[in-house]
């Protein structure tokens, strides 16, 4: 089995969390606000250099972000912001996002480093808390889900 397709990009400056569209107009017209919109304007740029060559991935798909943050920030509307990124510039929908890790880390030089990684089809994958990967191959019985690390079943 080889590995993973994966691509790796940073976004710098802070992140600015998603909110809820705002509506004006007699509820006609929903917007973002400008700083988000220029957020993901800058972000979407940047996430679709990085996957130039790969098209829009319509796999299972794995996303790991960390946010390099100063202040307070819901981690959701931070991830949900890397989602819109995400769609339309690397994945074609983020429902094919099977599996995703957010992480808030404290720092003064702000940023959002971003992974998206395409798994094989039949594997779900999970990581404990110290950071293991253990996967399991789907199969038509949850019950016979046998856990082994992604390389061990690589060397099977």
């Amino acid at each position: 089995m080889s590995e993973p397709q994966a691509i790796e990009f940073t976004i710098p400056g802070r992140a600015i969390p998603r909110s809820r569209p705002r509506v004006r107009y007699g509820g006609q017209h929903a917007y973002y606000p400008e700083r988000y919109e220029a957020w993901r304007t800058t972000a979407k740029l940047i996430a679709g250099s990085a996957a130039r060559s790969t098209g829009l991935w319509k796999d299972h798909i794995m996303v790991t972000a960390r946010f390099y943050y100063k202040g307070l920030a819901d981690a959701d509307n931070l991830m949900s912001a890397v989602f819109d990124v995400l769609t339309g510039s690397v994945i074609f929908d983020d429902r094919y996002i099977v599996e995703f890790h957010g992480y808030k880390i404290p720092d003064k030089n702000e940023r959002t480093e971003v992974r998206v990684e395409i798994l094989p089809e039949d594997w779900i994958s999970t990581r404990t808390p110290e950071g293991l990967v253990f996967a399991a191959k789907m199969t038509a019985d949850p019950k016979d889900l046998k856990w082994q690390t992604y390389k061990e079943a690589s060397n099977d």
